[in-house]
Order: C-alpha cells, then sequence, then structure tokens
C-alpha cells in the first residue's frame, strides 16, 4: 500500500490491484489499467518507458504492431488517470518516451 501526502489516496498491488481515495474505492477499469498501475507502481518515481510498459501489458504473443501497441499504452494511459479522479494528472505524468507515476 502506497499514500499520497497531499491527498487520502491508497493503492495495493498484492493480491488484486486496487486504489482508493478518501476510503473510497475507485473503478481502475478492465484488466489493462490494472496491469497499467501496477507497473507503474513497481517503479515509482522513475519514468517507465512505453516500450517497456508494451512489454509488460501485451507480452511477446499478444502485442499489436507498434503504432497500435504504442497507441493503446497512451489510451490506457488516458482511461487511467480518468479512473484516478482529479489526482490522476497529478500523479501519472507523461515523460519523454514513457509514463511516470509520481507519489510521496
Amino acid at each position: 500500500m502506497r499514500s499520497l501526502g497531499r491527498t487520502a489516496s491508497q493503492f495495493r498491488i498484492l493480491g488484486p490491484v486496487t486504489a482508493t481515495f478518501e476510503g473510497e474505492a475507485l473503478a481502475l477499469g478492465g484488466e489493462r489499467q490494472r496491469a497499467l498501475l501496477a507497473v507503474l507502481l513497481v517503479h515509482a518515481n522513475k519514468m517507465v518507458s512505453t516500450e517497456r510498459l508494451i512489454e509488460q501489458l501485451f507480452g511477446d504473443t499478444r502485442a499489436p504492431r507498434s503504432g497500435s501497441a504504442a497507441n493503446a499504452v497512451h489510451v490506457a494511459v488516458s482511461r487511467l488517470r480518468r479512473a484516478l479522479g482529479d489526482d490522476g494528472a497529478e500523479i501519472l505524468l507523461t515523460r519523454r518516451g514513457g509514463y511516470m507515476l509520481e507519489l510521496e
């Protein structure tokens, strides 16, 4: 579980991936958004490249063509930001070549 200092958000990655805000469970969406959140939590405060996210989310066998895989990651990030509510844009940051979940 990680807690954000500026808000009452908590994340759990042992067992089912969950997120709460002020004690209320957030609807994280499907498998891809939950997997994305888990990868970003494991690498909290570090930029994770889009290529690494593609590997983690799709593996070698399920990855779409490279352009559509990058687009699928972008869509998953957008949906995850929305699911995280007001904190989404503040903590899920776009960096050159990837994304970063910034936590205190």
